[in-house]
């Protein structure tokens, strides 16, 4: 295919951007201490639309939805969360060419979850950059009244 030609897009392609750009802007790709294992990697979004995470949970095959109560002021909401090693592998490797956001992360997240006998001290680089990514902002910074 010529590099000029567009793109055919199926149908799967189409909801796999959807579902990584809800993910880019709802979810969040965590990794957290175990005492079994070192750490472990679990995929969440949560929102008060529902219908939007049992789509995303059906299309996946894969996690959990669960409802949560409202805080004080605040709607009820949803949470769907995956934590199973291979589901979060396999929705990670699709979600990943779509990912704008998140897509260091998944990066990262992968890294673990795909090497072998990562020594404790490699495992802990990679859980400290997890945390370390940060998002930065598309607003221009603002100024303060003194300036």
């Amino acid at each position: 295919m010529a590099q000029n030609e567009p793109k055919e897009y199926t149908r799967s392609d189409l909801r796999f951007a959807a579902c990584a750009g809800l993910f880019d802007g709802e979810g969040c790709i965590g990794m957290y201490p175990d005492s079994r294992n070192g750490y472990y990697i679990q995929l969440r979004v949560s929102m008060t639309r529902l219908e939007a995470l049992d789509r995303m949970s059906g299309f996946f095959g894969a996690g959990t939805v669960k409802k949560y109560g409202p805080r004080p002021g605040r709607m009820p909401y949803w949470t769907w969360q995956c934590g199973a090693r291979e589901a979060v592998i396999r929705i990670l490797k699709q979600l990943r060419p779509h990912l704008q956001l998140k897509a260091h992360e998944a990066s990262l997240a992968l890294d673990f979850l795909e090497s072998e006998n990562l020594t404790p001290a490699q495992q802990r680089r990679i859980y400290e950059a997890m945390r370390r990514v940060k998002v930065r902002s598309r607003r221009p910074p603002t100024r303060t009244p003194s300036e």
